[in-house]
């Protein structure tokens, strides 16, 4: 994708604050670049005799800015980091602005001039950006005029009707550009719908550019064909995600899908104890749900009436590892280097004693649910819980009623529940403190939002985190979390200007780096300048790989972040979070442990 621009032209009726007012606006929808129009106005008309020339000399008179204005909003555009350009109706008014075209980011040639050729031989000797519209031109005709420029030029097809009545787009001239060998292809719309240009984007436009209004009812002749800010956001959210939501034709099930198969669907569950050698088939099994094992499609396929490699008890799923000639058996050396470097697991309170027993790292980090928290079960765990080792406890994401944990809703029932859960957890912790004479982290992800601004959002939340006795760490989140069966989008800690609050004001955060990574993809940010920045407010690391803004949980190695051989040396508990790395018998866990360990033997110790 290229980039969706904000075409201001004359929609800031001649007055400079309202042209920097629709710049911001551009920016804070996430447009590439604005555009405005530049006529010498004193030349530019030989005469105004027509009744429809008198009236666009009126418009473009009143709309009229200086040429120190025009500097002024280019610097503005610098500022702002977000591209300037101009569209330039002859040679003659692109040498009256020649003192600020270094200025400029790119340039534009109207549909009406588009086969002047004078100025488009003088735009291409500044090696910027040339886009260039085809409003009123006969297609084939066009091309084989325009022939010598093309491999130069960024092409937009366009209709020039203000605006276009609905079904005289002809989108399929995109192809037709596409195929004739233009540098780039994009679309000019005037259309009273802005949706339209999501079609445009389907023909194979990089480029949208469109005008923006901050009155779609005002009465500038360009007012009935913008789009106001608020639309600008839905289209430039179309097109930056549109690669994406197109795809490559084949489908691989994301992360959010599979959590809901594993919810809503069944696996295999013994009915009894079946030891090693022994053939299984369907009377072995009941089929429960969730789908923490293999599928009746999985089992059917590939296991049924085969024997068993590794034993299965009375009511746990059948895996992959049941008929696997592997073992789960951690090295001495991979131990060894997790304990050193309080390399820990992620455990629920069930699976807690068997993947200690298996892996025995002396670091764990309980990931708890609400009914966990509201029942019997917390108390009964203390007592397995060794002197020597490390503990933290993930807070549950959800409380009961499908509502996201958040002790400073404004909703009575919600904040109450919440904070009931942390106290609940915030006790258990002070039961465990007293047992290993070490302080236990209590991680919380706290994205909700209720204030207008972020700055008063997080000064809710450290305040309420300021009135616990134990330490609270919000954990670094993505901007896109696998919430309720789908994609939720989350307001807090994920931003640069989280970034910014957090190490102005001292604070102590869990890092998640899967999520660092993810949420610095959703801004096009480099996750390692947000690394750097956060760097000293780290107190606790969970470590995974990722890639994109929203496939969290890889093995390491597999996504954007790579090597974690030096994070590694954080003097911090540190807990791995492979995606589903519990599954059998923590195959996962296992993997990430010997990986890291090679990484940290490869690149530190040696």
């Amino acid at each position: 994708m290229g980039g969706v621009i904000a075409e201001i032209g004359l929609n800031h009726g001649g007055d400079i604050n309202n042209a920097k007012l629709l710049i911001k606006k551009a920016k804070k929808a996430r447009c590439w670049g604005v555009k405005f129009q530049f006529r010498n106005i004193e030349t530019f008309y030989n005469n105004t005799d027509e009744v429809s020339d008198m009236t666009i000399y009126d418009e473009i008179k009143r709309n009229q800015l200086s040429l120190n204005d025009y500097e002024e909003l280019a610097i503005l555009c610098k500022n702002q980091k977000i591209k300037f350009g101009i569209s330039f109706f002859r040679a003659e008014d692109f040498w009256a602005l020649s003192n600020i075209v270094d200025l400029v980011d790119f340039i534009k040639v109207p549909s009406s001039e588009c086969l002047n050729f004078l100025l488009i031989e003088e735009l291409l000797n500044t090696r910027k950006e040339i886009f260039l519209s085809t409003g009123g031109q006969d297609t084939k005709n066009f091309i084989e005029k325009i022939a010598k420029y093309k491999k130069q030029l960024i092409v937009l097809h366009c209709i020039s009707n203000y605006p276009v009545k609905l079904g005289e787009q002809d989108l399929n001239v995109i192809k037709t550009f596409r195929k004739s060998g233009f540098k780039d292809v994009g679309y000019s719309s005037h259309d009273s719908e802005w949706e339209v240009c999501i079609l445009a984007l389907s023909k194979g436009a990089s480029w949208i550019e469109r005008h923006i209004t901050l009155d779609k009812k005002g009465k500038g002749l360009d007012d009935t064909s913008s789009s106001i800010p608020s639309e600008f956001k839905k289209l430039v959210k179309f097109a930056l995600h549109y690669k994406d939501i197109s795809g490559e034709g084949l489908h691989k099930p994301n992360q959010g899908e599979l959590i809901n198969i594993q919810n809503l669907g069944t696996s295999l569950y013994a009915v009894r104890d079946i030891d090693v050698g022994e053939t299984t088939n369907w009377a072995d099994f009941s089929i429960n749900a969730p789908r923490t094992g293999l599928s009746i499609g999985e089992y059917s396929l590939k296991y049924i009436n085969k024997k068993l490699t590794n034993r299965l008890r009375r009511k746990q799923p059948l895996t992959n590892w049941n008929f696997s000639n592997g073992s789960q058996n951690i090295s001495l050396e991979t131990k060894n280097f997790a304990k050193h470097l309080n390399l820990g697991l992620p455990v629920r309170l069930h699976d807690y004693k068997l993947l200690k027993q298996t892996f025995d790292v002396g670091t764990y980090e309980f990931h708890l649910s609400f009914s966990e928290v509201l029942s019997d079960t917390l108390s009964s765990t203390v007592t397995d819980i060794s002197a020597n080792e490390n503990i933290s406890i993930h807070l549950p994401d959800y409380i009961p009623g499908n509502s996201l944990m958040d002790p400073i809703s404004e909703n009575n029932d919600i904040r109450a529940r919440s904070k009931e859960i942390i106290e609940i957890v915030c006790n258990w912790g002070k039961r465990i403190e007293q047992k290993i004479g070490k302080n236990v982290n209590i991680i919380g992800s706290f994205s909700c939002v209720h204030e207008k601004t972020k700055e008063k959002n997080l000064n809710k939340i450290f305040d309420f985190i300021d009135s616990k006795a134990n330490k609270i760490l919000p954990q670094w989140l993505p901007v896109y979390a696998w919430y309720f069966g789908g994609s939720v989008k989350l307001e807090l800690f994920n931003s640069e200007e989280d970034i910014d609050y957090i190490v102005k004001n001292q604070r102590k955060i869990c890092l998640d780096f899967s999520h660092l990574a993810m949420s610095a993809h959703s801004f096009e940010a480099d996750w390692k300048d947000w690394y750097r920045k956060l760097y000293g407010t780290i107190e606790h690391l969970h470590i995974s790989d990722s890639s994109g803004s929203t496939a969290e949980g890889l093995m390491i190695g597999d996504g954007s972040i790579g090597d974690f051989s030096k994070i590694l040396l954080i003097d911090k508990i540190k807990i791995i979070e492979p995606w589903q790395g519990h599954l059998n018998q923590g195959e996962g866990f296992l993997t990430t442990l010997d990986i890291l360990y090679r990484q940290f033997k490869h690149n530190v110790r040696e």
